[in-house]
């Protein structure tokens, strides 16, 4: 059965019990569902107690994020980088303050990405197989290809950060580049045309959904995901990183400018660049840290699949605010090819 995707934000509060609060204090924090979320519900009342201030979570996919940062819903964006960037290209983004947000210094020097916008943790897009059917470990994303897989590949949809990546990857390994991405996006649709992607979709949860129900076998899925499925059990759904590298899953963190808490949200990033945070979402999501100074637990097993090292360097890097000026032709460009 196909799949074809198209998530809605619905906008959800989550709100969390909690102490008597500072009269009307309350911050509003973008974040994804699953293991994202959860992860953020178990470190907030640590922030909520030391600042005496209400958090409130607003549950949704990346690009809502930016629409309701608009509408005046959000005080603090945790997204992507593609979507956060364009958010600062359209003025929405407050200055961070480096004296309310003492761990700026201690930051790997990329992670300091502009004045406005800071790398919380860094990911990756990794190659994710169902053992039980593909039994031998890919080496390169061309596997996604193979005819033996009609049908199997759970593939995010063009709008996603993760589709223009491998377009990108796919452009330089088929003669063209970033600036003549025509044969990467003719890939993408190839996968479509052929038959081979059971689903494109713009929302994580639901490519989860499908390599638990075994309806994908392979596709595109950050580690942070891939950690949430072998928290339920499923440990036949294995990792691999191909030689062409992978792609960057970056949690970049943000101050809307609308904000009426802008302090309380300043100490907000200061809080998630901590140790706290840091630690939780290498541990809980496979997501590594930023600040130089975090020393993850000893008995941490998984941190050889942090991105981190090698693997960080093999990472698809771009200019992501050269993309987004460029993203929605392809896209246009690539509903063309889809079933011509």
């Amino acid at each position: 059965m196909k799949y074809w995707y198209k998530a809605i934000g619905a906008g959800v509060f989550t709100l969390f019990s909690a102490p008597l609060f500072a009269q009307e204090c309350s911050i509003n924090v973008s974040t994804w569902g699953g293991n994202y979320q959860r992860t953020y519900e178990s470190i907030i009342p640590e922030f909520e107690k030391l600042h005496n201030c209400k958090v409130n979570l607003v549950i949704g996919v990346s690009q809502d994020f930016v629409v309701k940062a608009r509408a005046g819903e959000v005080d603090v964006m945790t997204n992507t980088m593609i979507h956060t960037t364009a958010a600062e290209q359209d003025g929405l983004l407050l200055k961070l303050d480096e004296k309310l947000i003492p761990n700026l210094a201690s930051l790997y020097d990329n992670a300091r990405h502009s004045p406005n916008i800071v790398w919380a943790n860094v990911g990756d897009y990794a190659l994710v197989y169902n053992s039980k059917y593909v039994t031998e470990e890919p080496t390169t994303w061309d596997v996604l290809w193979d005819e033996k897989y009609r049908n199997r590949v759970g593939m995010w949809s063009i709008e996603s950060q993760a589709a223009a990546l491998l377009a990108v990857q796919q452009a330089n390994a088929h003669g063209g580049s970033f600036e003549n991405i025509e044969p990467g996006l003719k890939r993408l649709a190839e996968l479509v045309n052929s038959g081979n992607a059971v689903a494109q979709t713009d929302a994580e949860s639901q490519l989860v959904s499908l390599f638990e129900t075994e309806e994908a076998w392979l596709g595109p899925l950050t580690t942070g995901r891939i950690k949430d499925l072998w928290d339920r059990g499923l440990d036949h759904i294995k990792i691999a990183r191909p030689k062409e590298g992978t792609f960057p899953t970056i949690t970049a963190m943000s101050i809307i400018n609308t904000t009426k808490q802008p302090e309380i949200a300043q100490k907000f990033i200061d809080f998630a660049l901590g140790e706290t945070a840091q630690v939780a979402f290498a541990v809980n999501n496979l997501y590594a840290p930023t600040n130089k100074n975090v020393k993850l637990p000893d008995d941490f097993k998984l941190r050889g699949v942090l991105v981190q090292g090698e693997a960080f360097d093999n990472l698809l890097l771009v200019d992501f605010t050269e993309l987004n000026k460029v993203r929605g032709a392809w896209q246009e460009q690539y509903m063309r090819m889809v079933n011509q």
